[in-house]
This record gives structure tokens, sequence and C-alpha cells, in this order.
């Protein structure tokens, strides 16, 4: 069977680059063979067709990992999931959260500095429509306001050694000039315990 594009060449048929439709034009010292074989322009057309025909492979078979939850309107990631729920997504040796490439295919490839959150608190969703970029402090706060924040300093800490008013008398000791060391002897703990209370790296909330 006769290659059509080769047949097109041969016949002087019009054909148009992939990328950017401009005419090919057979170079003169180009074989028909080779100008069949070809379907760009030239090597920019070329590098870029190249890189959108890889882009929208890896979106095929992003698409492929995922099903659309009929009741909640999630789209849930059946890929690899990660220890902590969310979905992981490899492309060309890159290792992309499933949530954050989602986002990209959909919009433009998240900040770095940006987090890209979920409204829907399902960690294994990747529907754009779920999703938001926030801050840190964004993120947080979104915790909070939906009751998912566990407030873990001070007294709440499974490890504390001390009690709120235990750090209330270290302080009025601190303030008197006491040895620290003489005040971690006292409360069963250690000197640089004390001196985190004193310059304030712990129990802020105090």
């Amino acid at each position: 069977m006769v290659c059509v594009a080769a047949r097109d060449a041969v016949a002087g048929v019009m054909r148009t680059c992939a990328e950017c439709r401009a005419p090919l034009i057979r170079g003169a010292a180009e074989s028909f063979g080779r100008f069949a074989a070809r379907v760009c322009c030239d090597a920019v057309c070329w590098s870029v067709y190249t890189r959108r025909s890889a882009e929208a492979a890896a979106a095929d078979r992003f698409y492929s990992l995922v099903y659309p939850e009929p009741t909640s309107g999630c789209h849930l990631w059946v890929g690899v999931r990660l220890p902590n729920g969310y979905g992981q997504f490899s492309v060309a040796g890159v290792r992309w959260l499933a949530h954050r490439y989602a986002w990209g295919l959909a919009r433009t490839v998240p900040p770095a500095d940006l987090n890209v959150c979920h409204r829907c608190d399902t960690r294994a969703c990747v529907n754009p429509g779920h999703l938001f970029l926030g801050t840190d402090s964004d993120n947080m706060q979104d915790c909070v306001r939906k009751g998912r924040f566990v407030d873990n300093s001070g007294e709440r800490c499974g490890t504390a050694k001390l009690t709120i008013p235990q750090v209330l008398e270290i302080r009025m000791r601190l303030s008197r000039d006491e040895s620290q060391r003489l005040i971690a002897t006292d409360y069963g703990v250690t000197r640089s315990a004390i001196e985190a209370i004193a310059i304030g790296r712990t129990w802020r909330s105090v």
C-alpha cells in the first residue's frame, strides 16, 4: 500500500505544517521520501509540535486515571496514591501531586510558592472546580473554618510536661532573674526547656 503522504508529495498535492499550517515546500536537495515523512515546516515548529503532542499524550494518560464520582462531583484519582491520600502522577520522570497537575491542565502551572487547596476536602479529588490557589496561611484558615484544625499547643500536646499554671509561675520566677537551671530542677525539666519559655519559643499562647 502506498503511503498517502508519499503519494501526495509525488503528485504535487499541497500539504501544510502540522503546527503553523504554512505550506510545506520541498527543499531542492530533499528527497521525495524525506519530504513525505516531514510534517513540519522547520525545526522550530517541529520542536513545538512534538512538545504539544507529548503534553496531549500525558493529558490523555492523566484523564484515564480519573473517575468522576456522580454524588459529590469529585473527580477521584485512581492512579498512584501517597500514604497521606494525595494522588501522584509522573511525567517525563517528574513526579506531580495529581491535583496540582490537574490545575495546570485546566488553567496554568501553579506557582511553586502557592498551594493547590481542596474546597471539597477530598485529597484524591482532581476536579479543578473543587480546587483553589492559596498560601500556607490561606490553607490553614480554610482548615480552621471547616473545623479540621486540631490545636495541639500547650497542655493539649501529648508530650507536654508542664501545665499553664506552672508556666505562669516559671515566667514570674524568670522575671525575678532566678537561675534557669534551678527552675528547671524544681519542675523536672531541662534548662533548655526553661530557656525556650524565656525567649518565647514555646508556650507562646500563654
